[in-house]
């Protein structure tokens, strides 16, 4: 670097420099805008070159931009910093819910595939039929004549969530 871009400045000069106040140049530092900047005993020293690279001096004349004042172009250069930070943290955010949805679905279907399985099994083991003995013969009579209503075909539960899942 260019022995004049490392030529320090108090605050104050920094400051009268850019066209900002001694504040303004002091949250700049505090927030790391020059990352050169030198304390010595009591007193802050900018580097002219930290000032350029923040884009509060113009690197040629080394005077403030013309085009809007510092103060404005600093403050729309701090707001779109500000917004770029703020975007990077939503997409983060959204990543995470993607992929907390993402494992959620998968854990749905995991679920899904055990219950088909399941069923499956179920539907080709053989069903072991009940068997009366001869002392409940006895003891239930059968009807002598057929019901008036025909049958009514009834499914079990699992045979009504085979047939939900199938559709």
């Amino acid at each position: 670097m260019d022995d004049h871009l490392d030529q320090l400045l108090t605050i104050a000069e920094a400051a009268k420099l850019t066209g900002v106040a001694k504040s303004t140049i002091t949250r700049a530092r505090t927030r790391g805008e020059f990352p050169r900047a030198q304390q010595k005993q009591d007193t802050w020293y900018i580097p002219i070159g930290d000032l350029i690279n923040s884009g509060r001096l113009d690197t040629i004349t080394h005077k403030t931009p013309e085009e809007p004042t510092s103060a404005t172009s600093t403050q729309n250069h701090q707001n779109l910093v500000h917004a770029l930070e703020l975007e990077k943290q939503r997409a983060h955010y959204a990543e995470q819910q993607l992929h907390q949805a993402q494992q959620l679905i998968q854990a749905k279907q995991d679920t899904i595939d055990a219950l088909k399985t399941t069923i499956h099994a179920l539907e080709n083991t053989p069903h072991k039929q009940l068997t009366t003995t001869p002392h409940q013969e006895n003891t239930h009579p059968k009807p002598e004549t057929e019901p008036k209503n025909p049958p009514i075909e009834r499914r079990s539960p699992l045979q009504r969530l085979s047939q939900w899942i199938k559709k």
